[in-house]
């Protein structure tokens, strides 16, 4: 490397020259010829290596450029008049790099006249590194291995190069798989008719696949995985579950009907994982050579003098009320519950009234949603339409649908009113405290429930109002009838 050239021309020059040859030089070579030409010690070339792509290489080389600057600038102003021994390194160039890049010294030529390749006396010429096997004082194309093909830096072999080296995908000592064998714990199982090796793991909660033991099995039709979408395993790390299906795995001449999950291959070492999915169905007995399957035997014991029969009748389950409550009032209150039968009928004639500061109509387009998350909307939107929830419109306003999960997984529809709530005018009913109700509810003795599921829906939206409410879907806008979830006010209103 020259004291007035960057390291990335110095880059560009080792790519072209290595162009020039006659063989192809992999990225691994290009960058380790180009960290050796680099005029600095070797700790401080540290930060250039354990690069795997020239993109990267690019990056520390920038970073290495950035560092060591100042030290470039001190090297190319350096007095070569000073030290005799450093002009060679430092001959002004009026042409570019490549051209002249191999000088002739005629002092070197007369001293050795019959060598070729001394002939051709190269500027610094200790430091030029051949492409074909990596030793220095020559180039490839006097290399004297150069019949034997190029020089793996890998297993440093000749005959082909580290990208093609048969040791590379060999592991390291340090990488153990298994620390000890795990043959007592594979099971030879069958599958569609097909033997296949699988390994019992008594910790997996579910029967795991390997991607292409699926194909070979012919792709049996995928199905939904349900909640189980990402497994986590030892370490923590996650794998993505490809898909699902059932089938039926044979076991020591015995079948098991069980739930197969998918996953990539890279993610196990095994073909099958029986999980504990089917472990629960048999009676697995393990000795010190082999793990055995056998059925579940139900025994039903001869001793029981008579079997437990469910008794089903009619009768009208007693009521306790407490015996020290009137017999007249105990028999009231049974006959008010047996008599009792729902009837939906109007109590109150409060209704939502919405009121902005801002009457700029807030507007979104519908949001884009899964195909999985669009069938839950256009489910709870026809549920909504027949129970007079919602209607048909063409307001202004429009909010966005989402779709959340609760916490047990299952999904709710919910409108996003949070651009329109900050321009609504909040209704500032005191709430009563829970503290205070638990106070008024000393010496009571009978306590009641009441379901307020879907409690909001009971109140009606004032026919001005109920533009405002509208949300729009991929199939169409709607607005509320009933007071929805999600508004500032609907809690104060109800």
């Amino acid at each position: 490397m020259r004291p007035n050239e960057t390291v990335f021309q110095y880059l560009v020059a080792i790519r072209e020259l290595a162009n020039r040859g006659e063989g192809f030089l992999d990225e691994t070579s290009i960058m380790e010829n180009c960290i050796n030409g680099i005029p600095e010690s070797p700790s401080n070339k540290l930060i250039l290596y354990g690069c795997t792509t020239i993109q990267e290489f690019k990056e520390k080389l920038g970073i290495y450029d950035k560092i060591f600057q100042n030290k470039s600038k001190n090297r190319s102003s350096y007095d070569t008049s000073l030290n005799p021994n450093f002009s060679s390194h430092c001959r002004d160039v009026e042409s570019t790099f490549h051209n002249h890049r191999y000088d002739r010294y005629p002092k070197f030529n007369a001293q050795k006249p019959n060598s070729k390749f001394e002939n051709k006396n190269f500027r610094d010429r200790n430091h030029v590194t051949c492409f074909n096997c990596s030793g220095s004082g020559h180039i490839s194309k006097f290399c004297p291995d150069k019949h034997r093909g190029p020089k793996c830096i890998l297993c440093e072999n000749f005959g082909h190069k580290s990208d093609a080296c048969p040791q590379k995908n060999i592991p390291s000592s340090n990488n153990v798989d298994e620390i000890t064998p795990l043959t007592t714990m594979c099971k030879e199982v069958k599958i569609l008719s097909k033997k296949i090796l699988s390994l019992v793991d008594t910790g997996s909660q579910v029967t795991l696949m390997k991607e292409s033991v699926w194909n070979q099995l012919g792709s049996p039709s995928l199905i939904n995985s349900g909640n189980i979408r990402v497994l986590t395993g030892f370490g923590l790390s996650k794998t993505h579950v490809i898909g699902s299906f059932n089938s039926t795995v044979s076991i020591d001449n015995q079948d098991f009907p069980v739930k197969i999950h998918v996953v990539p291959n890279h993610s196990m070492n095994f073909d099958i994982i029986i999980g504990c999915n089917l472990i629960k169905q048999a009676n697995l007995t393990i000795i010190p050579d082999s793990v055995m399957f056998s059925k579940l035997q139900i025994e039903v014991s001869d001793a029981s003098p008579q079997p437990f029969v469910f008794a089903i009748t009619d009768d009208i389950p007693k009521f306790d009320i407490g015996p020290e409550i009137p017999k007249q009032t105990r028999n009231d209150v049974k006959a008010l519950l047996v008599s009792y039968r729902p009837n939906k009928i109007k109590t109150t004639d409060i209704e939502l009234s919405i009121s902005v500061t801002d009457y700029k109509p807030i507007y979104h387009s519908p949001k884009r949603l899964p195909s999985t998350e669009r069938d839950i909307v256009d489910k709870q939107i026809d549920e909504w339409t027949q129970n007079g929830i919602i209607e048909p419109c063409s307001s202004a306003y429009a909010s966005q649908v989402l779709v959340v999960r609760k916490k047990d997984g299952s999904p709710r529809v919910c409108i996003d009113f949070r651009k329109l709530n900050r321009v609504l005018v909040k209704n500032h009913y005191p709430l009563p405290l829970i503290e205070d109700i638990l106070d008024k509810l000393q010496n009571t003795r009978v306590f009641s429930t009441i379901d307020l599921r879907n409690g909001f829906f009971h109140v009606p939206v004032n026919k001005q109002s109920r533009p405002c409410t509208s949300f729009v879907t991929q199939n169409g806008q709607f607005q509320f009838l009933r007071m929805p979830f999600g508004l500032s006010t609907s809690p104060s209103t109800f």
